[in-house]
């Protein structure tokens, strides 16, 4: 097996550890997260952070997210954990989701790339996102969260840096007809213009640009607009505190799912969290805080052209019941009017988490060209160009910082001053979205989805070529 290969199996067995437990349940985010605050003091010339408390079984409780960081380092060059520091290290919820002996297993995977050196780590409160490169150079990304206790309870390792592709796109048309090869596509490469206070996306190319396509967690753009209007209208405030109940729980992505009934998150973190790293938890406990239907309301007030497509807005908890439901429930929902399927949600909603059996759709699609939230390529660049625009408003500034937290992929030439990025996917539907703002304040877009109802793709090939678009755009 490659090392390309080895790393994409551990960065699944991650992921589904989380998912039986309880990003990811059909839709984890694609694009790698980054922090979204001011670096940590953990040194990034390539040295392993130091740990901040003692070695030892004791040690870990009260333990830094930096110190979990460094000991997971140590770990991966050389596994050698036993029950006792396994217990001290993660949360009950951590280790009921992902036992000891997978856990060994996957860190023995890890060890074949050691040993590691520690690059940039940023820490926003309890969470904590790292960079890593192996000895041959292959970079991870580590995500770790830790409790009130001062364990972890949440751990993600994904690919620090995409693979190329050995034959990059020369234009933005050809962009749109290799997607075409993958599956159903819309796409956009657009020229961003202000018209008043209206927002026009003037196509480049494009690919059924104003066609309504599925989106996966791209609709979480439309739920930071609902928010940014509430705070604005003074009914939220960015510090307001959120409490996680087990009603309001949702599947991975994400890590508000593994903390406590009862524990609280402020509204910014919130945010963060849902577009940084697509917390389908925080998306929920947002949609109950602003209201269902504000959040609907909100898709006009962003852009969007058909906002009938997502009314009732569906939270992500009720996705994932939907798809699981049977069949003939899934086809009661998609033809029946808004009051039907408004009773149907309503029932979904007091099906148990537990009892969502969220291994059925990991691997093959499930309905995702009709079970989804939608809107075309031009829907989704003028949601981003008119949240930015919002972020210039009073008290709004939070929401540019939580849209540019997480790139979607490096910018490597440093091209852009500013790049916002939300992206979404499950088996057989990728969906990616920037708005790319240069020195000058021009500002441009690359949106768009590719899906297949009836085989799962790899989405790297559909990463990669819009990804490349964004250098060919400008």
């Amino acid at each position: 097996m490659s090392r390309t290969s080895l790393l994409l199996v551990i960065v699944l067995c991650l992921v589904a550890a989380a998912c039986t437990g309880a990003d990811d349940g059909s839709a984890t985010e694609t694009a790698e997260p980054t922090a979204t605050t001011e670096p940590s003091t953990v040194p990034s010339d390539g040295s392993s952070p130091a740990p901040s408390e003692p070695a030892g079984d004791d040690a870990a409780t009260g333990a830094s997210p930096e110190s979990h960081l460094a000991w997971f380092v140590s770990e991966a060059a050389q596994p050698d954990i036993d029950a006792a520091e396994y217990e001290d290290r993660f949360a009950q919820v951590f280790r009921d989701q992902v036992p000891l002996e997978q856990f060994t297993a996957i860190l023995e995977d890890l060890s074949t790339l050691a040993p590691y050196t520690t690059g940039e780590v940023e820490v926003v409160g309890p969470q904590l996102v790292g960079q890593l490169t192996g000895s041959d150079g292959t970079g991870l990304i580590v995500t770790l969260s830790v409790d009130a206790d001062g364990r972890m309870d949440g751990l993600l390792v994904q690919p620090g840096e995409p693979p190329e592709l050995e034959d990059p796109p020369a234009t933005l048309d050809e962009v749109g007809q290799r997607l075409q090869a993958i599956g159903t596509t819309t796409f956009l490469a657009a020229d961003v213009q202000q018209a008043g206070d209206r927002v026009e996306c003037v196509s480049l190319a494009s690919v059924g640009g104003d066609t309504p396509a599925p989106i996966g967690s791209a609709f979480k753009l439309y739920v930071l607009g609902a928010l940014a209007d509430a705070v604005e209208a003074g009914t939220l405030r960015w510090d307001d505190e959120l409490t996680i109940t087990a009603e309001l729980k949702s599947l991975p992505s994400g890590v508000l799912q593994q903390r406590e009934d009862g524990s609280t998150v402020t509204v910014q973190e919130a945010a963060e969290l849902m577009i940084s790293i697509s917390d389908n938890t925080a998306t929920d406990l947002l949609i109950d805080a602003v209201g269902r239907e504000s959040v609907e309301a909100a898709q006009a007030a962003y852009g969007h052209a058909d906002p009938s497509l997502n009314i009732p807005f569906i939270t992500t908890r009720e996705l994932f019941a939907l798809k699981t439901a049977e069949p003939a429930l899934q086809d009661a929902f998609l033809t029946g009017d808004d009051e039907a399927q408004r009773s149907i949600l309503a029932d979904l909603a007091t099906v148990p988490l537990a009892d969502i059996p969220v291994e059925a759709f990991l691997d093959d699609p499930v309905r995702p060209d009709e079970l989804e939230w939608f809107a075309s390529p031009a829907d989704l660049c003028r949601a981003l160009a008119l949240l930015m625009d919002r972020a210039e408003d009073a008290g709004l500034a939070p929401v540019a910082e939580i849209l540019t937290a997480n790139p979607g992929a490096p910018d490597e030439d440093e091209r852009w001053a500013r790049v916002a990025f939300k992206g979404g996917s499950e088996p057989g539907l990728i969906t990616l979205a920037w708005l790319l703002e240069d020195a000058d304040g021009r500002r441009f877009a690359i949106t768009g989805s590719v899906v297949d109802p009836d085989e799962a793709f790899d989405p790297g090939e559909a990463i990669l070529l819009m990804a490349e678009a964004r250098s060919l755009i400008g």
